[in-house]
């Protein structure tokens, strides 16, 4: 039976989240439309599904936006706000959605006071971790690239490569990815447990947030490194000296690193 004021709160969630991403920014056009069904499906199936994409999508936001005049001389691919297009909306709420629909699928707990009830329901705590995970890696990739010290490659023989190479990490960006998951997971967690007055076994689940959000913030992070330093080419271009993607028309550039197999 299908619930119409879910229904309408669903859309009305989804199109301002799509409409406040575009208008900072913070989405492209293509990027906006996908979310519509991101946030959709997310809102449908839980609230707390919908709070924690929200506290994903807002601190990634924020981040992303930090000190835009050092990324633009960093970043060949620099666009202001990060105007993330469907591809990367999916690569990040691609896995929240399927959740989301299977939640629906298993008549999962719609309730927003699932939070205190966290070991009992596995696919919220699956849904929070991704989440995490995902946090994690763009909050390492974003404030890592700010660190004053050269960035190492994550694979052997962990040599110093430039800043904006892909596999490249910092000490900064490795902290950043878990203070990252414990922001979204710790939020979600007081948000929740305020909200539902439900204070039973509230340390507990602190802990357990912790562990979880800050280990899977550290987890993607460095999975990403991984895929970034094989699967992602760098080269890097004299002329302007900084990192690229791809060889511009007659141009060469020294490899740094990385296959042309994945982008951003």
């Amino acid at each position: 039976k299908m619930d119409v004021v879910r229904i309408v709160l669903s859309l009305l969630f989804a199109g301002s989240l799509a409409a406040y991403g575009y208008r900072k920014k913070s989405l492209a056009i293509d990027g906006a439309l996908t979310s519509i069904l991101v946030g959709f499906f997310h809102m449908y199936a839980s609230y707390d599904y919908a709070v924690i994409l929200i506290l994903f999508f807002l601190s990634s936001s924020y981040v992303t936006k930090l000190a835009p005049h050092i990324k633009s001389r960093l970043e060949h691919d620099h666009k202001p706000g990060g105007q993330r297009t469907y591809k990367q909306v999916l690569a990040n709420g691609g896995v929240g959605t399927f959740l989301s629909l299977l939640s629906l699928y298993s008549s999962s707990s719609s309730s927003f006071c699932s939070a205190p009830n966290l070991y009992s329901t596995p696919i919220l705590l699956t849904l929070l971790a991704v989440y995490a995970c995902n946090q994690g890696d763009t909050w390492s990739s974003e404030i890592g690239i700010l660190s004053t010290a050269s960035p190492i490659s994550i694979i052997p023989p962990f040599r110093t490569v430039p800043k904006g190479t892909n596999g490249g990490v910092s000490v900064l960006g490795l902290g950043a990815a878990v203070f990252g998951g414990w922001v979204l997971g710790l939020s979600y967690i007081l948000i929740a447990s305020l909200l539902c007055l439900e204070w039973v076994g509230f340390y507990k689940l602190l802990v357990m947030g912790v562990i979880v959000s800050g280990g899977a913030g550290l987890f993607g992070s460095i999975v990403d490194s991984v895929l970034g330093a094989t699967l992602q080419y760098s080269g890097w271009s004299e002329k302007e000296k900084i990192v690229k993607n791809e060889e511009g028309r007659g141009e060469k550039l020294q490899s740094v690193g990385g296959r042309k197999i994945l982008d951003n």
